[in-house]
């Protein structure tokens, strides 16, 4: 029988306390070694599983032991590592993109997942997908980009998968901005948009992409235009490109002004989140449950930090009616028009004193976050955190598996994303 580690933490804001399972730590053996995890990248979550990357290794060496794995408490599945060969490369992995954090990205039992290796003159880097009949290449940088005048690509982006299907942003050469936004479909890749591709509703082409997220074959992407043009877009899978938000349109809430960017979208059953700043009002806007509003601003009071405000925000996230983002280090929730803290810096959790928190961009699915969490202490960790729902935290406790932590406060104040 595996023993499952949990806490419960009294978020603010919410009737009954919030579950979080420690999945792994900078005490968990890396699976398949005798070495413990010393850096993780930011997390994923997918139908109550998270999916990570970790290494072993804080100076980022490739070879150190590490890989990308599942779990939800307990043990660790391995999707891939350093002993996994490269399907149609040379080698093994050596690394899983460790400077960049990106996550892998998860739907049912399938991962997908940025994997680097030693090539003949420059790092190999590509995005794999793991199923229950193996591990394929979906592209990689021998790739011929689509559209792309005969260029490979030079850069790939983190995946976003669904029901078999991929999307991506990807660049002719390394650096500079993202130069168009891929999907793979039926075991073919395509190009949605680049910088040959017309703005919708505007006299100019694309000058980049990026943020993408996949959801029931439509794809929601940022996508930036000349003079500082920036929008949030929505792809359909017959190819059609229709302009969502973009800074050409007011700020909800705000005193007249436009945006002046938006970015960091995600979209679920037809409605978006994102990012956005304008005039006196950056912050994290949804059109849940219909008219665009914020779900949270600069000067919003921040839930269970008595006399703070919302100074800086991080990722955001979008399942089903709520609204998941990383704010002043720590990681909240929005549902129907209030605002919920998940994890504050300074909480207790796992008998070590909360500094930082963040996720990836697919760090919350249903009613899972999956976070990365850093200590005072130096220590760091992947987290699961359940938003309760009628007799959830009921049946757990019956089952002997929570035990309570109570929350302490030291005095930390907005830093910054880290």
């Amino acid at each position: 029988m595996r023993c499952i580690l949990s806490f419960l933490i009294a978020a603010p804001g919410l009737g009954q306390p919030l579950a979080i399972v420690r999945i792994a730590d900078t005490s968990t053996i890396i699976p398949g070694t005798t070495t413990p995890f010393a850096l993780f990248n930011y997390p994923s979550a997918g139908d109550g599983v998270v999916g990570f990357s970790g290494t072993s290794s804080v100076i980022l060496n490739p070879g150190m032991p590490a890989g990308v794995y599942r779990g939800s408490g307990g043990g660790l599945s391995i999707i891939a590592d350093i002993t996994t060969p490269i399907p149609g490369g040379i080698g093994n992995f050596t690394q899983f993109a460790p400077a960049e954090r990106y996550g892998p990205s998860l739907f049912g039992s399938d991962t997908a997942f940025i994997g680097d290796g030693a090539g003949t003159s420059a790092i190999q880097r590509g995005i794999y997908l793991r199923t229950a009949a193996g591990i394929q290449r979906i592209v990689d940088r021998s790739t011929v980009i689509p559209n792309g005048g005969g260029a490979t690509f030079g850069a790939i982006g983190p995946p976003s998968l669904q029901d078999g299907s991929i999307a991506f942003v990807g660049r002719h050469e390394l650096g500079g901005i993202p130069t168009g936004l891929f999907a793979w479909r039926a075991a073919s890749l395509i190009m949605i948009a680049d910088i040959t591709t017309r703005i919708p509703g505007r006299p100019a082409q694309f000058t980049g992409v990026g943020d993408c997220d996949l959801e029931n074959g439509a794809i929601a992407f940022t996508g930036l235009g000349p003079a500082g043009y920036r929008g949030i877009f929505r792809a359909e899978a017959s190819g059609v490109i229709t302009r969502l938000y973009d800074t050409d349109m007011m700020v909800p809430g705000g005193n007249g002004g436009v945006f002046t960017s938006l970015g960091r979208a995600s979209m679920d059953d037809g409605h978006v989140a994102f990012f956005g700043t304008g005039g006196d009002q950056n912050g994290i806007y949804t059109d849940l449950p219909g008219a665009l509003t914020f779900a949270a601003h600069l000067g919003t009071p921040i839930p269970g930090r008595p006399g703070l405000i919302f100074s800086s925000f991080g990722r955001v996230d979008l399942s089903g009616d709520i609204v998941a983002f990383i704010a002043d280090d720590g990681a909240y929730f929005w549902q129907s028009g209030t605002l919920h803290a998940v994890l504050n810096p300074g909480d207790l959790l796992d008998g070590r004193i909360v500094d930082l928190v963040n996720m990836s961009k697919d760090g919350f699915e249903g009613s899972t976050f999956a976070l990365h969490v850093e200590f005072t202490n130096g220590t760091q960790g992947i987290y699961m955190a359940t938003i309760p729902g009628p007799g959830v935290v009921v049946s757990l406790a019956a089952a002997g598996l929570l035990f309570t932590r109570r929350r302490c406060r030291v005095n930390v104040g907005p830093r910054g994303l880290r």
